[in-house]
């Protein structure tokens, strides 16, 4: 449970009880396990935000950027921000260190501003047209594509390399690798939810996404020597595009058949 709790500590804005706080390196290393678990509670709390509203206005679209800016809100942008610093390093850079130099700048870049902005709304008119087929359609996409996303990054720091030598990064203690135990354990419970909440088509997501991160990583490392926390950041948001795509596919699909 510790280890839970120090995930949800590093990867979300939700509260956490004092007694289970930590910033030992070992124990945010080991708690990644849960990033995929965080990702469904994240989901969950969001999704539900929006039903509410749904429920109550009947508006499809402004629930959905309603539960969309709900987990912008619970995840502090965590994962956004790494999107954009991602998009403006390897947008406006050329070497390596110039393109690590860029993503730590804080400052916000054109490249940035359009990645975050295609990004956001493609995962909003996705929410919204998930939402409009039905309220478990709409739950259960976005809890599959919350959760397998988050997956996709926990291969990249269980295969990859870790690009930045300096000891003031914020993954760091998150960057040494997982053990064979926690990459398994995240395995699982990414596995079990999404199968759970969308039935065998997860298992398609699954290939998709590892073959996506795959690429993206193998990009990193040819210009910066491997994946920094906005790498992950920008794996994450991708992955989610590409289930929630791959989700209204197969929907698609299938009521036309």
């Amino acid at each position: 449970m510790r280890l839970y709790w120090v995930a949800q500590m590093f990867y979300s804005r939700l509260p956490v009880p004092q007694h289970m706080t930590s910033h030992e390196p070992t124990l945010l290393n080991e708690a990644t396990r849960y990033f995929p678990l965080v990702g469904a509670v994240v989901a969950l709390l969001s999704t539900m935000a929006g039903v509410v509203l749904y429920l109550l206005s009947g508006h499809a679209d402004v629930a959905a950027l309603f539960a969309l800016l709900a987990s912008v809100w619970i995840t502090g942008a965590f994962h956004e921000d790494g999107l954009a610093d991602v998009c403006d390093g390897f947008g406006g850079g050329w070497q390596a260190q110039q393109i690590l130099d860029i993503m730590k700048d804080s400052r916000l870049g054109t490249y940035g501003a359009v990645g975050l902005w295609g990004a956001l709304s493609l995962r909003w008119l996705m929410w919204g047209h998930l939402l409009k087929q039905g309220v478990w359609f709409f739950v259960a996409g976005v809890l599959a594509a919350s959760v397998l996303s988050r997956w996709a990054a926990v291969c990249t720091i269980k295969e990859g390399l870790y690009a930045r030598s300096d000891a003031t990064s914020k993954l760091r203690p998150v960057a040494k690798g997982l053990s064979r135990q926690s990459f398994y354990v995240a395995c699982a419970i990414a596995f079990v939810v999404a199968v759970l909440a969308v039935g065998y088509v997860a298992l398609l997501a699954i290939a998709l996404l590892y073959l996506v991160q795959k690429r993206m990583y193998h990009y990193f490392k040819a210009k910066i020597g491997g994946y920094t926390g906005d790498c992950l950041g920008a794996i994450q948001q991708v992955g989610e595009c590409v289930a929630l795509l791959c989700f209204l596919l197969y929907l698609h699909i299938t009521t036309v058949i």
